[in-house]
């Protein structure tokens, strides 16, 4: 498997740096896989969806802890992850589809394990990342007795219409976890 940060070096990290310069107080972010490499997705496309190909799987956790890694030795603040950007929608860019058990079983079975051996267990993850009228559904799904240790808490896009009460619903299902949410403009 290669592996760069080139073009991230030169489109998105001056960005981190010009940012930092600007700031009154430190920056830590939230990263977001948005399309694992075609090969390893059932489309063999980044865009259109698709879904992660079950044996890739293990490959793709070790991708995304050398891509954290990577951003941490550039001298990003990297937070938290969550585990796939908008995993219920087929976009024309890049995107992948993940159902609740799918995005469940990849963490529990293959990206925690592979933080874990990466020394990344400081790591904050954040599951769904996705609208929030489906922020309490998804959560019911993919947060049990094994995997809750493992989330820190729920992450959802603010643009989807009100929806408030689902989210009032998973804040009192889920009290102790965290909510981020992502207003796009």
């Amino acid at each position: 498997m290669s592996f760069s940060l080139e073009r991230d070096e030169r489109y998105i990290l001056p960005f981190w740096e010009n940012a930092k310069k600007v700031s009154a107080s430190p920056i830590q972010v939230m990263l977001s896989p948005w399309s694992p490499p075609a090969f390893m997705k059932t489309n063999k496309d980044k865009n259109h969806g698709g879904r992660l190909k079950e044996e890739y799987r293990g490959m793709w956790a070790e991708y995304l802890c050398r891509f954290l890694e990577g951003y941490r030795k550039k001298g990003v603040t990297v937070k938290r992850i969550s585990i796939q950007n908008e995993p219920a929608a087929v976009q024309i860019w890049d995107s992948c589809v993940y159902s609740a058990g799918e995005e469940k079983e990849f963490l529990r079975d293959y990206l925690y394990p592979a933080l874990c051996a990466h020394g990344l267990t400081d790591l904050e993850i954040f599951i769904w990342d996705h609208n929030k009228e489906r922020l309490l559904e998804r959560a019911l799904e993919t947060i049990d007795a094994d995997t809750d240790r493992m989330i820190t808490g729920m992450a959802f896009h603010w643009y989807s219409g009100d929806h408030f009460e689902a989210l009032q619903m998973a804040h009192e299902k889920f009290p102790k976890k965290s909510c981020c949410f992502r207003k796009d403009v």
